[in-house]
């Protein structure tokens, strides 16, 4: 088994290099992020708690579907969302990060995870990521969004 999985990677070498470059990408992005301007920015319209938790979950996954990866979303995520900020828990924030990574990379066209459908379906990255996925995402998003506002009132 060993030598068939080592033999098979080398046929990832796109998926690789797509997530070893998702995160430089994401930390060189957030290191270019002021958080304290974000952080006035969603208090000046409003954006706290589970507003917040929903705001930033909708914004992830329009980014995953326009094909940024959702590990230089979660690296943007750790690095410059405010969370404690606008009432979001560390223990929330920690699980938008692992919804965010389930659901955004069935909804991204540029994951591996969608890449390697497309191969077993023989269907463009966009079919699969938008067509196929894309209504679980939002459902997903809707329905994980409520479970982690709740646990966020829950934890403040």
């Amino acid at each position: 088994m060993l030598r068939s999985v080592l033999g098979g990677i080398s046929r990832l070498r796109a998926e690789i290099v797509m997530f070893i470059s998702a995160n430089f990408l994401g930390y060189g992005a957030a290191r270019a992020i002021d958080v304290e301007t974000v952080t006035n920015f969603l208090l000046s319209i409003g954006v706290v708690n589970w507003v917040a938790i929903y705001v930033l979950l909708a914004g992830m996954l329009i980014l995953a579907m326009l094909m940024i990866h959702p590990l230089v979303l979660i690296v943007l995520l750790g690095q410059v969302f405010p969370g404690e900020a606008i009432g979001v828990h560390p223990v929330s924030l920690a699980l938008c990060m692992c919804l965010l990574w389930g659901i955004g990379t069935t909804a991204s066209p540029g994951s591996g995870l969608t890449l390697f459908m497309t191969r077993a379906l023989g269907k463009s990255p966009w079919y699969v990521a938008w067509k196929l996925n894309a209504l679980y995402a939002a459902g997903g998003v809707f329905v994980g969004g409520a479970y982690i506002a709740v646990v966020n009132q829950w934890l403040l």
